[in-house]
């Protein structure tokens, strides 16, 4: 049976931006052919066949215009399809990917890539077309169970959302943007557990759903923590110092807080978990007999947080 493969383009680099958020859509138009021309280019023509693949458009903002309205969208189209890359901004990838993760999607002999370009189409060292060349290359010798040696073809990961980049095939749960404007600017966070499927979302959670507000603030010295107004937010992301650590006066404000609504206090550094007993012992419990929350979130960062926090209360509202 022919699979069912297509390649979808949101608010990426391989366009270049026109007026205000909107991008053009010509350089993407002949995306296939030049991942062609690239495949053979390595001599590579023989052993894939880019026929059965199709290019499609979900949106033309850029990335930083990412709605959970387009991750709907996105995962719609995944659910139709064999195999399917996702080429999106990467300045919201990281969160794109994580999304994705944690949504309960029929994995069953599908292959799901998200990709990018740091670098513009009209850069020197622009890298999108052998970023979704190495994608496209692992979809088809995965599907075909073969392992040449030829390129990039490490076929051994589990089916799931998966992200090139880096000339890496990495897991979209744990990834980090930890560079600005750097090829290697996506990086792994270590000991993120991979979520099993009693763990996900249902792929239903943002349907007919208003989206929960729920900011990130940041714990910096000499900041009053009453800048803002609770009365209309659904949810609150703290990022603390160290093992997300707050001072007294935080601790004080936002306590009064934890009875209405959820409050999750991570670290504001971008690798590494949320509390350590080893080394600071009873500080997990300082803060969660306070009712703020560490242990469902703490191998989270803040914009991880801010993503399965709103899953969490969308979850909660439709059960």
């Amino acid at each position: 049976m022919t699979r069912k493969q297509k390649i979808f383009i949101y608010g990426s680099t391989f366009r270049q931006a026109t007026s205000g958020n909107a991008m053009e859509l010509t350089r993407d138009l002949t995306l296939k052919e030049k991942i062609s021309h690239f495949i053979s280019s390595r001599n590579l023509s023989s052993d894939y066949d880019l026929t059965n693949w199709e290019v499609g458009f979900i949106d033309t903002r850029t990335g930083s215009e990412l709605t959970f309205q387009i991750i709907k969208e996105m995962i719609e189209h995944i659910s139709n399809l064999d195999d399917v890359i996702l080429i999106a901004g990467t300045d919201s990838l990281e969160e794109l990917a994580f999304a994705l993760s944690l949504i309960d999607l029929d994995l069953t002999n599908k292959n799901i890539f998200i990709s990018g370009a740091i670098y513009t189409s009209d850069h020197l060292i622009f890298d999108g077309i052998n970023n979704i060349a190495r994608a496209l290359i692992y979809c088809e010798n995965k599907n075909n169970h073969k392992d040449t040696g030829a390129f990039y073809t490490d076929t051994s990961k589990q089916n799931g959302v998966l992200v090139c980049m880096n000339d890496e095939i990495l897991d979209a749960h744990s990834i980090t943007k930890a560079f600005t404007n750097r090829i290697h600017a996506f990086q792994t966070r270590e000991n993120q557990p991979r979520l099993k499927k009693d763990d996900k979302y249902p792929a239903t959670i943002l349907e007919n759903q208003t989206i929960p507000n729920i900011p990130i603030i940041i714990n910096s010295i000499n900041l009053s923590p009453n800048f803002l107004n609770l009365e209309q937010i659904d949810g609150l992301v703290i990022g603390g110092m160290g093992t997300s650590t707050i001072n007294k006066e935080w601790i004080d404000y936002f306590s009064s807080y934890t009875d209405t609504m959820p409050i999750a206090l991570v670290s504001r550094i971008p690798f590494g978990d949320n509390y350590d007993e080893l080394c600071y012992v009873g500080s997990l419990k300082k803060y969660e007999d306070l009712g703020f929350l560490l242990s469902p979130y703490r191998h989270y960062n803040m914009v991880q947080t801010r993503i399965k926090m709103a899953f969490d209360i969308l979850y909660k509202k439709g059960n």
